[in-house]
């Protein structure tokens, strides 16, 4: 047995509805950071650099009629935009606004019923596939904070 079945084994639930071997990207739940790029986020994330959302509803009141735009259209429309320490966010689904408060909203609701912080920050993901169903992909996040 190598390396990788052994830590495979002290994984809790390696199965595939658990999110941190198998995310899929919700609706209401998810929002990507498009700009700046992973290395400038972490960075600047190392340092304890406050980050601001930056918003297109704010200086571009039909920016939301726009939606929804495919990934590099928005970042295009809005990527050159951001001053300082602000960060584009992307959801295919929804306003990354929306997107951002639905998860702000359940991660409180979390707390308060559970005591269980369920939001985190994906820094990286690993995309794989298992060698008997090599056209079935998955991807893990890397690291969370």
């Amino acid at each position: 047995m190598d390396k990788l079945d052994k830590w495979a084994e002290l994984l809790l639930d390696t199965g595939k509805r658990n999110n941190l071997v198998n995310f899929k990207d919700t609706k209401l739940g998810t929002a990507e950071i498009s700009v700046p790029d992973f290395g400038a986020l972490f960075e600047k994330a190392a340092r304890d650099v406050a980050f601001e959302v930056y918003d297109p509803k704010t200086e571009d009141g039909d920016a939301l009629r726009k939606l929804p735009l495919s990934k590099a259209d928005y970042i295009t429309a809005y990527g050159r935009r951001l001053k300082g320490n602000r960060i584009l966010l992307y959801n295919n689904y929804l306003t990354p606004i929306a997107a951002l408060k639905n998860i702000a909203k359940k991660a409180r609701t979390a707390i308060e019923e559970t005591g269980v912080n369920l939001a985190y920050l994906a820094f990286g993901f690993v995309h794989g596939a298992e060698k008997d169903e090599p056209n079935v992909r998955y991807r893990s996040p890397l690291l969370l904070v």
